[in-house]
């Protein structure tokens, strides 16, 4: 699944089914691959914790407002750090980098963490925070569901997993089958409020342009009511100067065989069953 359509198509997911079950090398592959995460200095300073006995799930789910997720999700990981990795044996983080670089680091490690604790604590969290999103975009490229959580009493679930000294909880993530369709998404705000250029007084350009077409691709599309289409790339119409998507159906209609829809039609999100749903959603490519 290509990168970008993961982080569209992840949610977070709140009724997981209780009988899906993944296996020890779907497990390995999601840890192993969330560990590609970066950290700073290469410290690695996360460490998960994988909850899989029921007792202590049902016990962790007692602390975390009774939130389902925690029993019924196929894998429960608790995503800790260790406040002292930095200084850990540092050299090891460096072990395949050249003499060079390993003189410029590893005492470098030291002068960043030592007597820091407000450092420790803030890079624990954003290697955390940066582990929990590879986790979850490993997890929806696999094709499971998942759902990052902070709503349980950290000090409970801390001695429940028995949490080391020196370590802390950043955030749990349930991953699974979901058995419900999420809630429609909640509004987002625009990406001229979101971003700005230089400094907090610099404004954006239009960029209208950047959402309708940076990352649409060619190919076939499935309509919400079922229909296929084979989209054959994008046109600017001369007039109103839209952007458009000429594309054919792939079933038998009378007319001609092209056709244009604009594109910010084509982006929209439709009503199915109660649910917000792309009005056309890409399949692949189609082969030849």
């Amino acid at each position: 699944m290509h990168v970008i359509e993961a982080i569209k198509k992840r949610r977070s997911i709140k009724h997981f089914d209780p009988t899906h079950q993944l296996t020890d090398k779907e497990i390995y592959t999601l840890l192993s691959t969330t560990m590609l995460a970066p950290t700073a200095f290469n410290i690695q300073n996360w460490r998960f914790v994988i909850i899989r006995e029921p007792v202590l799930r049902a016990k962790i789910r007692a602390h975390s407002w009774n939130q389902s997720q925690i029993t019924d999700a196929s894998l429960l990981v608790a995503l800790c750090a260790d406040l002292n990795a930095w200084n850990i044996d540092p050299a090891r983080y460096w072990s395949h980098a050249p003499e060079v670089v390993r003189d410029l680091i590893i005492p470098s490690i030291k002068l960043y963490y030592e007597d820091q604790p407000i450092i420790q604590r803030d890079e624990a969290m954003r290697s955390c925070g940066l582990a929990a999103q590879a986790l979850m975009l490993t997890a929806t490229s696999m094709g499971f569901d998942s759902c990052p959580m902070v709503g349980f009493d950290f000090s409970e679930v801390g001695q429940l997993i028995s949490l080391p000294e020196g370590h802390i909880i950043s955030m749990m993530v349930a991953i699974g089958k979901s058995v419900q369709a999420p809630w429609p998404q909640g509004g987002k705000i625009s990406y001229e409020d979101a971003v700005r250029e230089n400094n907090f007084s610099g404004t954006i350009a239009a960029t209208e342009w950047k959402e309708n077409y940076a990352d649409f691709r060619t190919g076939v599309y499935r309509h919400y009511k079922g229909e296929h289409y084979l989209v054959l790339g994008l046109a600017r119409e001369d007039v109103s100067d839209e952007t458009v998507v000429v594309y054919t159906r792939l079933y038998h209609r009378e007319g001609l065989p092209l056709s244009t829809r604009t594109l910010k039609a084509w982006n929209q999100q439709v009503i199915l069953n109660g649910n917000l749903v792309p009005r056309f959603s890409y399949i692949g490519h189609m082969s030849t």
